[in-house]
């Protein structure tokens, strides 16, 4: 997990850096549930992939504007 919020830092392209950020988000979500904390993970994969989803199609839209 650290090696992927520290590429964050090193890549250019935000594209890039949401799915960086995205691992990092999974990432958090296998140890909820691995700590037993079901609700938790569930909550974090619902947002990542939400937010996931939202970013990328932004980030798509505004480099046609």
């Amino acid at each position: 997990m650290l090696t992927s919020a520290l590429g964050v830092l090193f890549l250019r392209r935000p594209l890039h850096q949401i799915l960086v950020l995205s691992i990092l988000g999974f990432c958090l979500t296998i140890v909820f549930a691995v700590w037993s904390a079901p609700d938790v993970a569930l909550a974090q994969l619902l947002c990542e992939a939400l937010m996931v989803v939202l970013l990328i199609s932004l980030f798509r839209n505004a480099r046609t504007l």
